[in-house]
């Protein structure tokens, strides 16, 4: 467990131990697993949040959503023409990958040719209840 010192008036309220009469904050993560908001920790959240958190994954995203089952050589093309990305395969790959760990595409195989797919099933199931609470105004 990382614990960070953390003067009284900063650590919010519930999230702070007292350890040798020292004031100490929580870790983010033991907050989460501990159900911070009542929301119970769900690991995917993190591999989620991750994957969004950098723009030429969002774009790729962007490429599936509008027409699913595109190849690698058809994503590294359309980035290139419509948003001027001239990243490697490897590196589309990687990003491709990445997005997979997380759930927010698919793949499968037709013959030789991997074909890739937006999933928006992980944000209904993990992104959606931990949002929750924000949209409706509970913020504990």
């Amino acid at each position: 467990m990382k614990l960070y010192l953390s003067p009284t008036k900063y650590a919010p309220s519930g999230t702070a131990r007292v350890i040798h009469g020292t004031r100490v904050a929580l870790h983010a993560t033991e907050m989460l697993h501990k159900g911070w908001m009542g929301i119970p920790f769900d690991p995917k959240l993190s591999r989620v949040f991750r994957a969004l958190g950098d723009e030429t994954r969002l774009l790729i995203l962007d490429e599936l959503r509008k027409r699913n089952d595109q190849t690698l050589f058809e994503l590294c093309g359309r980035l290139f023409e419509e948003y001027a990305i001239s990243l490697s395969r490897q590196g589309i790959t990687r990003h491709l990958n990445t997005l997979e760990r997380a759930g927010l595409i698919s793949t499968t195989w037709k013959g030789r040719t991997k074909v890739h797919s937006f999933s928006a099933d992980v944000l209904t199931t993990t992104l959606h209840p931990w949002l929750k609470p924000f949209y409706e105004g509970d913020r504990a």
